[in-house]
């Protein structure tokens, strides 16, 4: 069962890749001084996922991820990623996946009727990869993630690179919510892998090749 749900979550995950939804979300407030938080928003069609709050994020924060209008008692997952373009992506349960993304075994859910509510831990440093082993350019994805961080690199920012929530479920719901930090916010992962855990490590290892 658990990998029924991570094959499904990476599938989601990698639909969403490192762009935005199909339709321009709602973009969160500048995390300017004093900063005051907001929730963020993401709107496809019917479906809406929001991240609570949104802006003025700090590391280990939980916000809460509720989303309407989503396909019924559909399987998912939730994950965290940079979403710079042109990142390595390393492969999980047979799915291309960011390296910057965290383990999508980390947070599986189920939207109960049409509806999402779950909660989720924000990470800031380095928040991937998804899955150990060797990724598309050819590194070791431990690496490469160390080059995706969140919040983005300066460079990535001027870029258009935001730090996003992403959902996705099994019946192809795919939305990612960008959300900002507080400046000048600490980082509290500064190791490659930090949401692997040793089950999922060793299951992602098999996957990854």
């Amino acid at each position: 069962m658990k990998l029924a749900l991570l094959a499904i979550a990476a599938a989601s995950l990698a639909a969403c890749g490192s762009s935005s939804a199909s339709k321009p979300p709602v973009k969160p407030t500048s995390t300017t001084m004093p900063c005051v938080a907001q929730s963020a928003t993401t709107t496809d069609g019917t479906a809406q996922v929001t991240v609570a709050p949104g802006t003025c994020l700090k590391g280990k924060q939980t916000v809460t991820v509720t989303g309407t209008g989503l396909a019924s008692n559909s399987p998912g997952g939730i994950a965290e990623c940079n979403s710079a373009a042109g990142q390595p992506t390393v492969a999980v349960a047979g799915n291309q996946v960011p390296v910057s993304c965290t383990d999508p075994m980390a947070q599986t859910v189920e939207t109960s009727g049409s509806s999402l509510e779950a909660v989720f831990t924000v990470i800031t440093g380095i928040t991937g990869p998804p899955a150990s082993g060797t990724d598309s350019a050819g590194r070791p994805s431990m690496r490469d993630a160390t080059g995706y961080p969140c919040p983005p690199t300066r460079a990535q920012t001027r870029a258009g690179a935001t730090c996003n929530i992403n959902f996705g479920d099994a019946s192809g719901n795919q939305l990612s919510v960008p959300v900002s930090f507080v400046p000048g916010v600490r980082s509290t992962s500064r190791k490659a892998g930090s949401t692997l855990g040793s089950s999922s490590s060793s299951q992602l290892g098999g996957l990854s090749g």
